[in-house]
């Protein structure tokens, strides 16, 4: 099974999380009963105006949901090039990310030390992170929104909705993507009535 990170949960950096707003929770009493957190992320997707696209696995899920993403703004990247540009940035602002990839929970990452996290996340063995997250927003100048689907304290299923933007300055072009916390798996969003 392909595994991703979580990028809400608690072993998230803080330091990265400032930029990130929690911009609501939806919750089985506004999206109605589900059997699955696929099935909740569906019911997120239709309720913000969309709905899910299937992405591919082996560690690219987060990538290629925000190359689906991106299209809807007239944008055709590869998963390679995304790849290039989380990397680029977080190269580019080392004196930023490499602190906060020393906070991060361990178990959000494979690299051994930043300069791999690096190569990696750019040719493809490091799964998104926090960090991950944080450095495609800001390289490509485009929020990205990322409904999480989990659970409240009385084991109810709920979606939560942060917002990646530390370092972009035009907020009129977000971008969505869903994770589905059990699978640990990236889809896509697509308004609905385009591509």
């Amino acid at each position: 099974a392909v595994q991703s990170v979580d990028p809400s949960g608690s072993s998230a950096v803080p330091q990265a999380r400032q930029a990130v707003d929690d911009i609501t929770t939806l919750t089985v009493a506004l999206l109605g009963p589900v059997r699955s957190h696929a099935e909740l992320l569906e019911k997120a997707a239709r309720h913000n105006g969309g709905h899910v696209a299937r992405t591919v696995g082996h560690g690219d899920c987060f990538f290629d949901a925000v190359r689906i993403g991106i299209a809807e703004h007239g944008m055709d990247r590869t998963i390679g090039e995304l790849r290039e540009l989380a990397a680029s940035e977080l190269e580019r602002d080392a004196a930023h990310y490499e602190p906060l990839y020393h906070v991060e929970d361990v178990g959000q990452r494979q690299a051994p030390d930043f300069a791999s996290f690096c190569q990696r996340t750019k040719f493809g063995s490091e799964l998104a992170t926090a960090l991950t997250l944080a450095a495609t927003a800001k390289g490509l100048q485009m929020p990205i929104r990322v409904f999480v689907s989990g659970t409240d304290v009385n084991g109810e299923p709920q979606c939560n909705i942060h917002t990646y933007a530390e370092g972009v300055m035009d907020h009129t072009r977000p971008i969505t993507v869903l994770f589905n916390s059990v699978e640990r798996h990236y889809v896509g969003f697509v308004h609905t009535g385009t591509l």
